[in-house]
């Protein structure tokens, strides 16, 4: 394409309202797919289909991106749902996000070549219902994203402008992951995915409308992998139910999780833009190790967290220049 393309949004007031893009994030790819949904009937007195009508009009995509930690929080709150603001620190300002019943949305856009007619595509009522982070050490913390929407409509080409927050690396010795408080030294790789539950189409549509009437929340998910060097046996202990557990335990172990990404960038006198992921009690699910020839034992262990019966069981906090979300 010959043009700066990218991923338009704005707060929407109420679900559905179809207002234009004033912010822009940069996206490395863009999928969206729409759904007519006929209905095909089969009667006795055709060899084929016959009179099939449109049914409900569905939207739904993905994309990756990377994270940019001043716009990201528009789009957690439209997978979480709470959002408090704190500060300024150094004219840095701290977002913590946690699971609610009542998620915000977004009308998008994806421009295209200004050669086109109509060059952008808007989608109102853009929700997440999945993000996936993927961190690596040396490497951009990229975020693999899944929506859904309530229609989409043919607009013209918004003008793309970006942010200024750099995007985060895990790259500083201040990175980590830790379980109980305690800083794992050895994990080379990790995922974690924040998804959250919606209604099918057809259970959010009402009486003359083609399209989703709501997007109601319901569960919410944090689980994720690590890929860890297997120098020593602690997390297989803890794996397998305690400090001490040789054998699977018969009760089951719990931990606390805490993920950090800062960045190199400093603001102020010692202030850093930063990414936090965290729930207060997680499970280890399954272990798979992998010892090839010379190579580097590994082991790859699964977790997700549970509810356990606080507002804020899983949270995300991230710090950026942005003061207001409008």
């Amino acid at each position: 394409m010959s043009d700066v393309n990218a991923l338009g949004f704005v707060p929407e007031t109420a679900y559905g309202d179809d207002t234009a893009p004033n912010k822009w994030v940069e996206v490395s790819d863009f999928t969206w797919d729409y759904n007519q949904n006929h209905q095909q009937q089969e009667l006795i007195s055709s060899h084929g289909i016959k009179h099939s009508t449109v049914g409900l009009f569905e939207v739904s995509g993905s994309f990756n991106m990377l994270l940019f930690p001043e716009y990201h929080p528009y789009f957690l709150h439209t997978i979480l749902g709470s959002r408090a603001t704190t500060g300024p620190d150094d004219s840095l300002y701290t977002h913590s996000h946690t699971p609610n019943g009542t998620t915000g949305s977004l009308t998008a856009s994806i421009t295209h070549d200004s050669n086109l007619a109509n060059m952008m595509e808007t989608f109102p009522g853009f929700k997440l219902s999945e993000i996936k982070y993927s961190l690596k050490p040396g490497e951009p913390v990229m975020c693999a994203c899944s929506f859904l929407a309530k229609t989409m409509n043919l607009d013209s080409r918004g003008a793309p402008s970006f942010g200024t927050d750099p995007p985060m690396v895990m790259l500083t010795s201040d990175d980590y992951y830790k379980y109980d408080g305690v800083a794992d030294s050895y994990i080379t790789a990790g995922e974690i995915t924040l998804s959250r539950a919606y209604p099918s189409l057809e259970a959010e549509s009402v009486l003359g409308t083609r399209t989703r009437s709501y997007a109601t929340p319901g569960l919410v998910k944090l689980e994720g992998t690590i890929d860890r060097l297997f120098r020593e046996d602690s997390a297989l202990n803890e794996f397998l139910g305690s400090a001490a557990a040789v054998a699977p335990a018969e009760d089951k172990n719990t931990h606390t999780l805490d993920v950090r990404s800062k960045s190199n960038t400093l603001v102020g006198a010692a202030t850093y833009y930063q990414v936090n992921w965290g729930a207060d009690q997680i499970v280890f699910d399954t272990r798979n190790a992998k010892q090839a020839g010379q190579d580097l034992e590994v082991e790859n262990i699964a977790f997700f967290a549970e509810d356990d019966g606080t507002s804020d069981f899983i949270f995300l906090n991230v710090k950026n220049s942005r003061a207001t979300f409008t």
